[in-house]
């Protein structure tokens, strides 16, 4: 990273770093939020690198300060858009220097890219790389061929998969979930989850091999990377890493809307599920902020604390298939609304 390194005797040990992936609607900010709120868990630089704001419990927030919030845990959790490298210098110049740091990657894009990253710098040491996945609608996304490529080429690094959103398909869609995540990622060890919880001794640095043994999986390989160093990443993946198949559209949201507003504002959502991947709104009502996501067609909201937002943060992306997400419709439902 074009960076000057100190001796080598005297180098620090290389920081772990941990790529957290996933299609869109997976569960990653979830999983992050659970993992930042268990006990003894090390001192995170967390690098969001995905549409939308930053979406944390407002009991994990100590403050914020434009797109980085201080957590009460004494991690750190920052929104990056693209420039993640000028973050990872950042954070390895931190003093005291963080124990681990974990890379949210966008849900269109291809997480080994950026675990390559921990192969640049010797200051950085790739751990492992986490991918998530919807139980509940990997199967429909794979068979469409538009997104199937996507969905392999993000799984097919993993060390660990998360099958999550177990609790919403029964036994035999289970068994066939597990057969497709076993085709396109043989060497991960799979674990299910709801509300992607999972032990954070899966994830974290040398606990994640520790952990796996805990609880009777597989040990994740020591050196994650060097299995795959010599792959090449083929055309289509890199059309998929840069999203040129998905387009988003997002705006600035003003006004306060009224109970029946947001009603009228969830049914127009789910009307438009069939043409939106994911959709991230953050709005102000007239009893406080509320969050409305959807994913997998379903649609959910969920009240936010007051002082962990202010009033330039209402906003809405939504993230679907080139030529096919409802943009006129989308705007015309969140101005009707406020």
């Amino acid at each position: 990273m074009n960076r000057p390194h100190a001796n080598s005797a005297a180098a620090p040990a290389a920081i772990p770093l941990t790529v957290i992936g996933g299609f869109l609607g997976a569960g990653k900010t979830t999983l992050l939020n659970h993992l930042l709120s268990a006990p003894d868990v090390p001192r995170l630089a967390v690098l969001v690198n995905d549409f939308g704001a930053i979406n944390l419990d407002a009991s994990l927030i100590a403050s914020q300060q434009g797109e980085t919030v201080a957590l009460t845990n004494g991690c750190v959790c920052c929104s990056i858009g693209d420039d993640l490298t000028a973050a990872l210098i950042q954070v390895l110049n931190a003093q005291p220097r963080f124990e681990g740091i974990v890379v949210e990657a966008s849900g269109v894009s291809d997480p080994w890219r950026i675990a390559q990253i921990g192969l640049v710098d010797p200051e950085l040491r790739l751990d492992g790389i986490v991918v998530l996945v919807d139980a509940a609608a990997v199967l429909t996304h794979a068979a469409d061929p538009r997104l199937a490529d996507s969905l392999q080429t993000q799984v097919a690094h993993a060390d660990l998969l998360i099958a999550n959103k177990a609790d919403a398909v029964d036994e035999a869609t289970r068994a066939r979930v597990a057969h497709w995540c076993q085709t396109h990622a043989p060497r991960a060890t799979l674990v299910w989850a709801q509300q992607a919880a999972v032990e954070p001794d899966l994830i974290f640095g040398e606990w994640s091999v520790r952990g796996a043994a805990n609880h009777g999986l597989q040990a994740m390989p020591t050196d994650a990377a060097q299995r795959f160093a010599n792959q090449p990443v083929g055309h289509r993946q890199r059309d998929a890493l840069h999203g040129a198949q998905f387009e988003s559209w997002g705006q600035q949201l003003g006004g306060v809307l009224n109970q029946d507003a947001c009603d009228a504002l969830r049914t127009e959502v789910a009307q438009l599920a069939h043409g939106i991947l994911r959709l991230k709104a953050l709005v102000r009502t007239d009893s406080g902020w509320l969050d409305i996501q959807l994913a997998g067609r379903e649609v959910t909201l969920r009240r936010h604390a007051a002082h962990q937002h202010t009033a330039d943060g209402a906003a809405v992306v939504a993230i679907g298939l080139r030529g096919e997400l409802p943009v006129t419709a989308l705007e015309q439902a969140f101005s009707a609304a406020l």
